[in-house]
């Protein structure tokens, strides 16, 4: 009895020894650990972002430089040299077009890829033989460049485009009705002055006794309309 009372005293202060060490070795970790905590930033009075964050922020399209950004090279070659001079000019005013219709419609790259080999189609001068940015160039494919155009602008784009187109149509109209009026009052003056032309539709005319009917002139496709 004496000696089971002896092991069970050594083991309670066994136990309670091995308590005391783990609370003590506990406290000492807890003293010596440090918090590490980020620096915080140093705030200057006035500071700017940087100029790459600038560059990388979207602009408005109207204040972008589409033609700076856009990389293509709008060329026009000839597969036949004796066509160079002509695809010189084509490519000079189709370039000078596509930069007054990219300042007024505010084109994309995309666009100005796509009306490019348009405004080489439809040149008054075009001719079979183009070569347009390393594609053969296509002959038109509709009556006029307008119905071409439209398709590839965007809805507020197309808006615009339609005013312009009923703005122009409406001074082609008045130019025409112009040369038409004058050239009746020339045509009357020409008569009057010529008696000889006045004895009806079969009187012969002066000269060799034949009677010369007045020159007919389409004013509509005087320019291409």
């Amino acid at each position: 009895m004496i000696k089971f009372r002896l092991i069970l005293f050594l083991a309670i202060l066994g136990g309670s020894g091995l308590v005391a060490y783990l609370a003590a070795s506990r406290d000492t970790s807890d003293g010596n650990e440090t918090v590490m905590t980020p620096p915080s930033p140093s705030k200057r009075p006035g500071q700017r972002p940087s100029k790459r964050s600038e560059i990388s922020a979207p602009l408005p399209l109207d204040k972008r430089k589409i033609e700076q950004m856009d990389p293509t090279n709008y060329e026009v070659t000839v597969s036949d040299i004796e066509l160079e001079e002509i695809g010189l000019r084509i490519e000079r005013e189709s370039r000078e077009r596509l930069r007054r219709l990219t300042d007024r419609y505010q084109l994309t790259a995309n666009q100005r890829r796509e009306a490019f080999p348009l405004l080489v189609s439809y040149h008054a001068d075009y001719t079979d033989g183009l070569i347009v940015n390393g594609f053969e160039a296509r002959p038109p494919r509709a009556e006029n460049l307008s119905s071409e155009l439209y398709l590839i602008l965007d809805l507020t784009q197309q808006e615009t485009y339609q005013e312009d187109v009923l703005a122009d149509n409406e001074w082609w109209g008045e130019i025409l009705s112009q040369l038409r009026s004058d050239l009746d009052r020339s045509l009357y003056s020409t008569d009057l002055e010529n008696p000889a032309g006045r004895g009806g539709s079969n009187s012969p005319g002066a000269g060799d006794g034949t009677r010369i009917e007045p020159r007919k002139i389409d004013l509509d496709n005087l320019y291409g309309k």
